[in-house]
């Protein structure tokens, strides 16, 4: 797979399969499917839900793996979800992001529009961001922000039960640092092994 492409990013898909580790921290923990936690958010008055979410009782993983999941098949069907899979998927989306974010860009215009409306209400805004599906959940109310959550990638992929969690069972601790850079908490991090 990583033969036929070129450049770095060839050389580190290549590095990865050559020193075995294209199915590192594979899992079976699939693609975060659509759905809407409106009503799990409004009742998350504890933080448990944003915590360590599920839907069904079930964990997803969310990010360029996810999102590429049906073009990754292939290269999961030998290696499975593990690091070359979610190296691959990131890097072709990083070959595709300029280009669509050109297309995007055509034609943007500034509304003007208001930011915090007057009276109350709750909203719920989704975006498939660089490290995953992104939910920022508002309830205003007299105009103001009574309450505001956020539903991060880092709660799905980083979940007790979830693909880095999964896919570190029983696997040698040494190269955890990629997976967990393939994951990308989008926090400073540290990987410590205890006995």
């Amino acid at each position: 797979f990583a033969a036929a492409l070129a450049g770095d990013h060839a050389a580190l898909l290549r590095k990865v399969e050559a020193d075995g580790l294209a199915g590192y921290g594979a899992c079976a923990i699939g693609p975060l499917p659509d759905f809407d936690p409106g009503a799990a958010l409004a009742g998350d008055r504890d933080h448990r839900f944003v915590a360590a979410p599920d839907w069904g009782g079930q964990v997803f993983q969310t990010g360029p793996l996810a999102r590429r999941w049906t073009e990754t098949a292939a290269l999961r069907e030998r290696f499975g979800s593990g690091l070359l899979a979610h190296l691959q998927a990131r890097l072709d989306e990083l070959e595709t992001l300029v280009p669509a974010m050109r297309r995007l860009a055509q034609g943007l215009e500034h509304d003007g529009g208001v930011l915090v409306p007057e009276g109350g209400g709750t909203g719920l805004g989704v975006v498939e961001a660089a490290r995953g599906r992104l939910y920022h959940r508002i309830e205003i109310e007299r105009g103001r922000i009574a309450r505001y959550q956020i539903l991060a990638p880092t709660e799905w992929n980083f979940h007790p039960r979830g693909p880095l969690a999964e896919g570190l069972k029983g696997a040698d601790p040494g190269p955890a640092r990629l997976l967990v850079a393939a994951l990308d908490p989008c926090v400073a991090c540290e990987v410590a092994t205890h006995a």
